[in-house]
């Protein structure tokens, strides 16, 4: 059983080719908040975590889940008592910095999971996927030669990875934590968090906008009011993620972050 979430594609991709090699179901976490966040987990099934990693932490909407997740091991017989295997793969753009404390904090605090033996995950994966954070100077997307040679390396580490969790191995696999992970994730962590992680500079050229709702369907989190023949505008209910996918799925690059996003580039996984 997989569980992941994903803004701009890399993490949805990544899920549905390892969902396809381990032949585990695969839940897309943003149609889970939708219900009860109730799961059964049957015999010789795994729990796994995939999801891109925001600001060096784990993004708001991953702390939500596991905050609600509760796993049902009625169906798990003769397993009753087993701790299951668990594990997590964080999509990246560059360095994830400390975001497996972050993750481990958020299973500590899950009664459900911590019936289940688990407050760690037994193993942590890292795969490097082209670029989509854009909210600050200097960072834009990938060229589209790199963003190739990313998709060409990430097919080769999902063999490796699915052979690993078939096999139930354990341990951390190839994190790429960058230099200061202390720093990345604790003092800009806390920076992107606070500061950063906000629809309050969203604007939208009503020039440029051809009202098709797009953004809207994109929104992970229902945060833009809209749709089909509808000026899209931003909630402000405190639920955005700051993910950029209204940005990037905008066929008209009508949508900008303040001036932080003017003349920047576009991706999502085609």
């Amino acid at each position: 059983m997989i569980f992941y979430f994903s803004a701009t594609g890399n993490s949805r991709w990544v899920a549905i080719q390892l969902a396809a090699k381990t032949r585990e179901r695969l839940i897309n976490i943003t149609d889970a908040l939708q219900g009860d966040c109730t799961y059964p987990l049957s015999e010789d099934e795994s729990i796994g975590f995939i999801f891109p990693v925001h600001g060096w932490r784990t993004p708001k909407i991953i702390d939500q889940f596991i905050a609600r997740l509760t796993i049902d091991i009625s169906d798990r017989n003769s397993k009753k008592g087993i701790k299951p295997y668990c594990f997590v793969l964080l999509t990246a753009g560059d360095e994830i910095g400390q975001t497996l404390n972050y993750l481990h904090k958020d299973i500590k605090h899950n009664s459900s999971l911590n019936a289940l033996y688990i407050q760690e995950v037994d193993a942590a994966f890292n795969i490097i996927m082209p670029e989509s954070y854009i909210g600050l100077p200097g960072m834009n997307i990938d060229t589209t030669e790199n963003q190739q040679k990313k998709y060409n390396n990430a097919k080769l580490q999902l063999q490796s990875i699915a052979e690993a969790i078939i096999k139930r191995q354990k341990g951390h696999f190839s994190l790429v934590k960058g230099p200061t992970p202390w720093l990345y994730s604790k003092v800009l962590g806390g920076i992107f968090k606070h500061v950063l992680v906000t629809d309050k500079y969203f604007k939208v050229d009503v020039n440029k906008c051809i009202r098709c709702g797009i953004c809207t369907n994109a929104c992970p989190v229902h945060n833009i009011e809209g749709g089909h023949g509808k000026t899209p505008t931003w909630k402000h209910n405190q639920q955005c993620l700051t993910c950029f996918a209204c940005f990037h799925h905008c066929p008209k690059h009508a949508i900008d972050w303040g001036k932080m996003t003017q003349n920047k580039g576009q991706y999502f996984f085609k």
